[in-house]
């Protein structure tokens, strides 16, 4: 049982790590988007 417990947490930190790492990717191409359209506003 204590295995279980072990891979289902594992699993759902797993996921929740993979999301998160999705987002600050998603984060990270919008600031440079907008770094980029500041750097050719005249």
């Amino acid at each position: 049982m204590r295995q279980l417990e072990r891979n289902v947490l594992l699993n759902v930190i797993d996921r929740k790590w993979r999301e998160h790492l999705y987002e600050m990717d998603y984060l990270k191409e919008g600031i440079g988007l907008r770094a980029m359209a500041s750097a050719t506003r005249w």
